[in-house]
């Protein structure tokens, strides 16, 4: 079993693989997740990655930017669960920015991209009256 040490952006990825074969397709892996080195909004290289699980137990996994509200989301094979970017929406437009999106925008679509992100409504606030002012009288100076 041969041994491989890698860096990937900030990250230094170390796999134990049988084959060459092996170890590309696991550093391929990490490169998708780990490879990203600043942030696609701002260019800020202050990004980390982020783990989220909703209530119904389903997972989430994106970068996060530390000086913007950017995030960078990654979605999950059915067979395996390998992590892959996204970087189109559910209608097969292209996101802009690389993939990189202001997850307030995101939330604030009807688009369903990730219900851990959802905030709950606002309140809405009372109707304010308007009242008829009578008319003023005009003095004369």
């Amino acid at each position: 079993m041969d041994k491989v040490r890698i860096q990937i952006g900030k990250v230094w990825i170390e796999c134990e693989c049988e084959s060459v074969k092996e170890s590309m397709a696991k550093i391929t892996e990490y490169s998708t997740v780990y490879g990203q080195k600043a942030c696609g909004m701002c260019g800020s290289e202050n990004i980390y990655p982020e783990h989220r699980t909703d209530a119904e137990g389903n997972n989430y996994y994106s970068m996060r930017c530390g000086d913007c509200p950017a995030q960078f989301s990654f979605g999950q094979t059915k067979a395996g669960g390998v992590l892959f970017p996204r970087r189109e929406d559910p209608n097969g437009n292209k996101i802009p920015n690389n993939g990189w999106y202001d997850w307030r925008e995101r939330v604030a679509s009807k688009e369903r991209y990730d219900t851990s992100l959802q905030q709950p409504p606002q309140q809405q606030q009372p109707e304010q009256r308007q009242y008829e002012q009578p008319p003023r009288e005009s003095t004369p100076f």
